[in-house]
């Protein structure tokens, strides 16, 4: 509900469009670094301000989001309006009406068909299936994949097939998502069963061009997997998909659970900025997901975790390695909500 809430605040009323960056006023750096309560000082009008960039934000997936809050609001007789503010941004993102090869807003026409019974979001729907099944590549190291890997193409179109078994598009993604089972278990032959980064023709455990993690990728790649085994049964990508989310949890090089609040070795603290805050300099946030392992300090293809602790001498831990981000606990959840364990049911779609 919150985040619903903070996204339709960022609905521009005019267009229907979602706004871009925002910032905290004139000149306000975005490393500024201070507890929130001396973050703004919530009057309008002053110099901290928010100040709108120009140019759109890219969150096809709140459209998808608000229809289904709206229905599950309905159900519960609370009065709200998220289903129009999703109707008025799909219809900003998808104008013109053509095929989008574009998953989220797969997945997010899926959601308005099951939600208003409308069957233009299902022939969209299909359109944009036959679009991201004409991206997967048919030869080489890549076979299989959609892209450089596709977790998020694969996850909508078991969406797809989820939703309209029946539909002969369905019989097609079946075909797909076998070739990129295939694809995703090439990707992770070692013991950890941890899938690889791909860079040109080179696979690589930690790819060297990233700044970053890739929590948020192994978590989309789970989330792809656990979907394919509803719709074809698959055991291995089953399999593959608690690989992903177990590297995450603990099952990694260094036993460490990425995941704050659980396990028995979590981050000795985060790059956050309530690590700013007296008595809370480990910067922790409950349920909290970093960014993850990347390169060694010696930019080798091994893993490297920032492990400093408060006091050791840095104000703030690596970003590469310990910022939390929203989109990491997004694909767990996601993940989490698509894995069904071999010999029970999994619910049918909507």
């Amino acid at each position: 509900m919150w985040g619903a809430r903070f996204v339709a605040r960022m609905q521009n009323p005019e267009t229907g469009g979602l706004y871009g960056t925002i910032s905290q006023g004139p000149g306000r750096a975005w490393t500024k670094w201070s507890p929130p309560e001396v973050h703004t000082d919530n009057i309008v009008g002053t110099a901290d301000d928010p100040v709108i960039a120009p140019g759109e934000g890219q969150s096809p997936l709140a459209i998808g989001a608000w229809a289904r809050l709206s229905a599950m609001l309905a159900d519960r007789a609370i009065p709200n309006d998220y289903l129009e503010r999703a109707i008025r941004l799909f219809d900003h993102v998808a104008a013109g009406g053509g095929p989008s090869a574009s998953p989220h807003l797969l997945i997010s026409a899926l959601e308005l068909h099951a939600v208003t019974g409308d069957r233009r979001y299902a022939e969209f729907a299909r359109r944009s299936a036959e679009a991201i099944l004409a991206t997967q590549v048919t030869a080489g190291r890549l076979r299989g994949a959609f892209g450089s890997y596709g977790e998020v193409s694969a996850a909508a179109l078991a969406l797809f097939a989820l939703a309209y078994p029946e539909d002969p598009v369905a019989a097609a993604i079946r075909g797909a998502l076998r070739a990129y089972s295939t694809f995703c278990r090439s990707t992770a032959e070692n013991p950890f069963g941890l899938s690889q980064q791909s860079v040109g023709e080179q696979d690589y455990f930690f790819e060297p061009t990233s700044t970053l993690g890739h929590n948020w990728e192994l978590l989309g790649r789970a989330w792809a997997a656990a979907l394919i085994h509803r719709v074809n049964g698959d055991a291995r990508a089953l399999r593959f998909a608690a690989d992903q989310i177990d590297w995450v949890l603990g099952k990694n090089s260094l036993g460490l659970c990425m995941f704050e609040g659980v396990g028995s070795l979590n981050p000795p603290r985060y790059h956050h900025r309530y690590d700013s805050i007296p008595g809370r300099e480990r910067g922790a946030v409950p349920g909290a997901i970093p960014n993850g392992f990347v390169r060694s300090a010696y930019a080798l293809d091994q893993p490297g975790f920032d492990l400093s602790y408060p006091g050791s001498g840095r104000a703030h831990p690596s970003y590469r390695t310990s910022e939390p981000w929203l989109t990491h606990n997004m694909h767990y959840l996601l993940a989490l909500s698509a894995y069904v364990p071999e010999g029970q049911v999994a619910p049918r779609a909507r």
